[in-house]
């Protein structure tokens, strides 16, 4: 059943906690406090509490420079965090809190044992996205890069209590964020709907987000049309909410590599590689060697919604990904044949478990040839 979302001003959803919170913290960059006036607009809703800023141009996911952003503000009190912005804000807020309140070094980031940190202290964590696509607002975890290499942070402490969905704050995007961030949220929701991990829930978030970004985005961006964006925020949050419980799979996990090293926004990187894997999937179905029942279902979906047969699924997304003037081909992001290699031993091998086919280093780098 799709969920009833109320879509409202985010100043408005705010000024019903007023009176709450004594000592507030907010997490915002230098653009979009001044686009939006947010810490003057904070200073009128709580006009009695203490408000502190962190801001800064972007804010970057590494551990050191996060880390070294974090050490003023770390032994003060706050009974209120509020993220506001895309996804690398969001990303930051809930280091931000991984520090404070788990104390996490780089080392247990290496070896992934944040998950299993516990505390009883909380504080309330509010996230304002700015951005339609990476579904923050509605996951538990957070990326980080320690020398190079990209790492996940979970605790279930980091899933925001309360999210606000303002469609004005991320309408104002450029068309070029547009883009990307809607592709993320549709990749991310694809892959949730296959992943190994998959459970009933997840897999009807999945769904309807993948219905709502693909019947919209096309007059969302194309037209600029509200409701569409509207929509398509719902999609990105419906996304979120899927791969919190699934996480993602191979295309999210070659992604990281092609976007850090050949500066490809995010979203772009991980929908470069989606048509090899959504080729992958259906002969693997067609083949009929449907190891994975999931995956099955998420093929018939995609047909569905698609208005396609399972053995166009692939041309169909790229021919939907054209019309928004996007080509998805590697070679147009200045990415050759011999830099394949590097891209297919940078993968993040958690993610590659999720992923319903079995991955080895023979197929990768198929997926990756048939991307260019």
């Amino acid at each position: 059943m799709v969920q009833i979302y109320k879509l409202q001003d985010w100043r408005q959803n705010l000024e019903k906690l007023r009176r709450k919170y004594n000592n507030i913290l907010l997490i915002v960059s230098v653009s979009c406090n001044e686009r939006f006036k947010v810490a003057n607009e904070l200073k009128l809703i709580f006009d009695s509490a203490k408000i502190s800023i962190i801001s800064v141009k972007y804010f970057k996911s590494n551990f050191k420079s996060s880390e070294n952003l974090s050490k003023k503000y770390l032994n003060e009190t706050y009974d209120l965090i509020i993220g506001f912005g895309g996804g690398s804000t969001l990303d930051f807020a809930k280091f931000f809190i991984s520090l404070k309140l788990l104390r996490i070094n780089s080392l247990q980031v290496k070896e992934q044992k944040i998950k299993e940190l516990k505390i009883n202290k909380k504080i309330d964590f509010i996230a304002i996205p700015t951005t339609a696509g990476s579904g923050s607002e509605s996951t538990k975890f957070a990326v980080t890069y320690i020398n190079g290499k990209k790492y996940s942070i979970e605790n279930d402490i980091l899933l925001p209590k309360k999210y606000i969905l303002d469609p004005h704050l991320s309408f104002t995007c450029s068309k070029t964020q547009k883009i990307s961030s809607a592709l993320d949220a549709l990749c991310q929701a694809i892959e949730s709907s296959w992943s190994n991990n998959a459970s009933k829930e997840s897999i009807s978030y999945s769904f309807q987000s993948i219905k709502f970004i693909w019947e919209n985005i096309e007059t969302a961006i194309l037209k600029n049309d509200f409701i569409s964006h509207q929509k398509i925020l719902i999609g990105s949050n419906l996304a979120g909410k899927a791969i919190n419980i699934s996480k993602t799979t191979g295309p999210h996990a070659l992604s990281y590599y092609i976007s850090k090293k050949f500066k490809v926004s995010h979203g772009l990187s991980v929908a470069l590689t989606m048509p090899a894997f959504l080729d992958l999937h259906t002969q693997h179905i067609i083949n009929n060697n449907p190891k994975s029942k999931k995956l099955t279902n998420s093929i018939k979906f995609l047909e569905k919604t698609m208005h396609t047969r399972k053995n166009n699924i692939a041309h169909t997304f790229k021919k939907k990904v054209k019309s928004l003037g996007i080509s998805l081909n590697l070679l147009n992001f200045n990415i050759r044949k011999h830099n394949l290699f590097l891209i297919s031993k940078s993968i993040d091998p958690v993610r590659l478990q999720n992923n319903p086919v079995e991955l080895n280093s023979e197929l990768i780098m198929k997926i990756l040839t048939n991307s260019l």
